[in-house]
């Protein structure tokens, strides 16, 4: 047979003996090395360990990993649409942390301003996933009883409950604050919010951290300049032509996400209107379109990548080590970018 055809091992079924038997190491020390949890090897033994499977292509037998432990190697991620920028990285941080914990995800999805239903939680269950993120809830999560029923663990991401199951979410109320703040530096006291669905925890957050900053200046709230009760482009551009359509339009508008920002951007230059020279503009999220917008968008980083990222690993260590499922807050950071200037000079008018 020609040398190009001889059929050679594939990489991945170099197993744990072959491996110890290439470093000349008992089984159980080269497991422990693996498994990162070895007290008794030099750096120099586990170096050589971690070289050695590197070389041959060693990866541990999942399926024997999953009969010892009992366990699927899989957890649930629940998010709304995938081709949503913002849970595309949150999906991305999960990934990263499952992949190196020896575990997949599996993932369901809901619509946009949805909530998980019994069914996808069903879906999720029947495969016999360890633990489930979710990533699309209300403050008043229903679907949660019926997953503390089953005893499946689960951790919120981007998303937090009254009841104060464990999440790891952005401090969204400061980044509102943050951003609410900002455009009152620049000399903005006439400020419009447009949010997004009521009864989440992002929206209720941004729009509390907005109303105290307003508060906490001794601005009066008009009540009119608050809209929008739906997430998406669409209901942010119908929030945009509102306000502008008031006798006294806002000469800033702090706006709940990003891509929703982008789209209050459209429908001022549609008007004639001039960003930031006219009326300012912040967004949500700190997504890679933000920078790229013109003029680029002042906004409020909340990490999505590291919430995934993060939340897998509260999960995780649970499932691991029978950490308690805890809570975290990720700081929101404003990024000042050119969406924003002070008012326009003449204001306020009269």
């Amino acid at each position: 047979m020609p040398p190009e055809t001889t059929p050679t091992t594939p990489r991945q079924a170099v197993s744990l003996r072959a491996l110890a038997d290439a470093t000349n190491l008992h089984p159980s020390t080269v497991s422990r090395i693996l498994r990162g949890v070895d007290q008794r090897s030099s750096e120099t033994t586990r170096a050589r360990v971690l070289a050695a499977a590197q070389e041959l292509g060693y990866r541990p037998n999942l399926a024997a990993r999953s009969l010892r432990t009992r366990r699927s190697l899989a957890i649930g991620l629940v998010i709304p649409d995938l081709t949503d920028t913002l849970f595309a990285s949150v999906h991305a941080g999960v990934e990263r942390a499952a992949r190196a914990e020896g575990y997949h995800s599996l993932l369901a999805t809901v619509a946009l301003d949805g909530s998980p239903g019994q069914d996808d939680l069903d879906f999720l269950i029947a495969r016999g996933v360890d633990g489930i993120l979710l990533a699309a809830a209300r403050l008043h999560e229903p679907v949660l009883a019926s997953l503390h029923a089953e005893g499946v663990p689960c951790v919120l991401i981007n998303r937090r409950t009254v009841d104060g199951s464990p999440s790891v979410a952005a401090d969204d109320e400061g980044g509102a604050r943050a951003a609410t703040e900002h455009l009152q530096e620049l000399g903005h006291t006439r400020i419009g919010f447009i949010g997004g669905k009521r009864g989440v925890s992002t929206a209720e957050a941004r729009l509390a951290g907005y109303r105290a900053t307003m508060a906490a200046a001794a601005l009066d709230v008009d009540e009119r300049l608050i809209r929008g009760e739906r997430f998406g482009t669409g209901p942010a551009r119908e929030a945009a032509e509102s306000l502008l359509a008031l006798n006294d339009p806002p000469t800033a508008i702090v706006v709940v996400d990003d891509m929703m920002a982008l789209a209050v951007q459209r429908v001022l230059r549609e008007r004639g209107l001039r960003v930031p020279e006219d009326v300012s503009v912040t967004g949500f999220n700190d997504l890679p379109v933000a920078a790229l917008a013109e003029p680029p968008l002042t906004t409020v980083a909340t990490q999505p990548d590291r919430m995934g990222e993060l939340g897998a690993s509260v999960l995780l260590d649970h499932l691991a080590h029978g950490a308690e499922l805890r809570s975290e807050l990720i700081p929101a950071t404003l990024v000042v970018r050119g969406s924003t200037a002070p008012p326009p000079r003449g204001w306020p008018a009269g």
